[in-house]
């Protein structure tokens, strides 16, 4: 067993229980707020955005886990920072997660090493949410990418590393240290 998937291990929850908070559809996507289930921790808040009824969806799709950037102050500095980019794909039949972001959207890293326990539980939370992308109807497992911007992007790297099987990664602006 590898460093990264001690540090970081596959989930095995179930994801079929997530919580449904509302449901909108626009152009050719549906779009679903949702609780996603993570054993032992709190519920990941995300979008997942799927192809509406007018989207090609024969066969199995791709499916895509936006992680987004690191900007309190931005209006987009949160899950909506893909949301028009996960329509747009929708469109052409790939469905998205776009989940919250914890950490360090809710405290400041510092560069000590409780930033530690923090990286590796938001990197448990990209997995848990990167599961449940991969348990919805009609997407193929063997066929994901990851987006990943700023500290989005940070977490989405080591994420990827723990996966081990994601055919696509696009790591934009990150950081050299997570106290940056």
């Amino acid at each position: 067993m590898s460093a990264t998937t001690t540090l970081f291990p596959r989930p095995t929850a179930a994801t079929a229980a997530l919580q449904e908070l509302g449901e909108e559809r626009r152009e050719s996507a549906r779009i679903r707020d949702v609780l996603l289930p993570v054993a032992g921790d709190d519920p990941v808040q995300a979008y997942l955005v799927e192809p509406g009824e007018t989207s090609p969806t024969q066969g199995d799709r791709p499916g895509v886990l936006f992680a987004h950037w690191f900007d309190t102050e931005a209006p987009n500095g949160d899950r909506t920072e893909f949301l028009e980019e996960a329509m747009l794909l929708a469109a052409r039949g790939v469905s998205s997660v776009l989940p919250q972001l914890t950490f360090p959207w809710t405290a400041d890293p510092s560069g000590a090493e409780h930033d530690r326990a923090r990286v590796i539980r938001e990197v448990g939370r990209l997995r848990h949410s990167m599961a449940a992308l991969r348990t919805l109807q009609g997407v193929d497992s063997h066929r994901s990418g990851v987006v990943g911007h700023d500290f989005g992007a940070m977490h989405a790297v080591l994420a990827v590393a723990a996966e081990g099987d994601v055919s696509a990664l696009v790591f934009v602006a990150g950081t050299p240290r997570w106290a940056d």
